[in-house]
C-alpha cells in the first residue's frame, strides 16, 4: 500500500520530512484557486501579445524591404502581412470572449462588471474600438492589405488603404475613427496600446478570485509551517528504500505566487502578503 510523504524540493534534489495523510491533502486541495481559468487566460493574454508584437515587426519598414529584395513576391508579402493582422485581431476576440464566458461560469454576475470596463475602454480608446471591430472585418468580410506601393519618399510598404476598410458596412462608431485617418492606415501602430488595454483586463480578471487566491494562500502557508518546508512536494511510495513505484507530484507553489503578483499589480486591490 502506498504511502503519502511531505518531501522539500531544493537544488540538491527532494529530502522526505514525514508522512502526511490523504485527508489534509484533500483539504488543502479544496482551497485552490481556479488554476485552470487563471492558466487559459495567461496563456490566451501571452498569445495576443506576442501576435501583436510579431505583426508589429514584421510590418516595419526595413523588414518588408528586406523581404522584397530577397525576391519574395508581393503576393506573399501580402498574404504575409494579412496573416499576421488576422492572428492578433482574431485573438484579441478569442481573448475576450473567453474572460466573458469563465467569468458567467465561475463568477455569475461579474460578467456585468466586466461589461462594463470594456465600454468604458472601447469609448475611450480608438485602439480597443477599431481591434474589437476589426475581428468582425476580417471573419466576415475581408483582408486589410491589398498590395505593395513603392516612392522615394516612403520607400517599400504593404498598404492597408481606408477606402477599402470602409466598404465593411459594420464598423458601426468606428467608421468616423476610420474616416479620419489617413489613406495608407496604419494598423502596428495601434498594437502596442491594445496590448496594454489586454493586459489590464487579464490584470482584472484576477480581481473577482482575489478572495480565493488570498484564503489559498493562508493556507498554504499553514502547511508550510506545520510541515517545515518552504517548497513542498508530495511523495507517494510503498516503501522509500525503493526507486521503483516512488510518484512525486509538485503543489502549487508557484501557481499562487504568480496569482499574488498580479493582483498586487492592480492598484485597485490591496494585497498583505505573506511568505509561502
Amino acid at each position: 500500500m502506498q504511502q503519502l510523504y511531505v518531501a522539500e524540493l531544493s537544488d540538491n534534489g527532494i529530502e522526505v520530512l514525514h508522512e502526511v495523510s490523504q485527508e489534509e491533502l484533500d483539504e488543502l486541495k479544496t482551497s485552490y484557486p481556479n488554476f485552470k481559468a487563471f492558466h487559459r487566460m495567461t496563456e490566451l493574454k501571452d498569445i495576443v501579445v506576442e501576435n501583436g508584437m510579431d505583426f508589429k515587426e514584421w510590418m516595419q519598414k526595413d523588414n518588408i524591404e528586406k523581404c522584397y529584395f530577397n525576391h519574395i513576391s508581393t503576393e506573399k508579402l501580402v498574404q504575409t502581412s494579412n496573416k499576421r493582422a488576422f492572428n492578433y485581431g482574431t485573438s484579441i476576440g478569442t481573448f475576450l470572449d473567453t474572460e466573458k464566458k469563465l467569468l458567467e461560469k465561475y463568477k455569475s454576475g461579474a460578467e456585468n462588471e466586466l461589461k462594463r470596463l470594456e465600454e468604458s475602454f472601447y469609448d475611450n480608446n480608438i485602439e480597443y474600438r477599431f481591434w474589437v471591430r476589426f475581428r468582425n472585418y476580417v471573419v466576415h468580410y475581408a483582408l486589410p492589405y491589398t498590395g505593395l506601393e513603392a516612392d522615394e519618399t516612403n520607400g517599400i510598404q504593404i498598404v492597408c488603404k481606408k477606402n477599402h476598410l470602409l466598404e465593411f458596412k459594420k464598423w458601426n462608431q468606428v467608421r468616423n475613427d476610420i474616416e479620419n485617418m489617413d489613406e495608407n492606415v496604419n494598423l502596428p501602430i495601434m498594437v502596442e496600446k491594445m496590448n496594454v488595454l489586454i493586459d489590464a483586463l487579464y490584470i482584472h480578471f484576477y480581481t473577482y478570485f482575489a478572495e480565493e487566491i488570498g484564503s489559498a494562500t493562508i493556507k498554504f502557508g499553514e502547511f508550510c509551517k506545520k510541515h517545515g518546508t518552504q517548497t513542498p512536494v508530495i511523495v507517494r511510495a510503498e516503501d522509500l528504500r525503493k526507486k521503483e513505484g516512488i510518484c512525486v507530484q509538485p503543489l502549487p507553489r508557484k501557481e499562487l505566487v504568480q496569482a499574488l503578483e498580479i493582483l498586487k499589480a492592480n492598484p485597485n486591490i490591496k494585497v498583505d502578503f505573506v511568505e509561502i
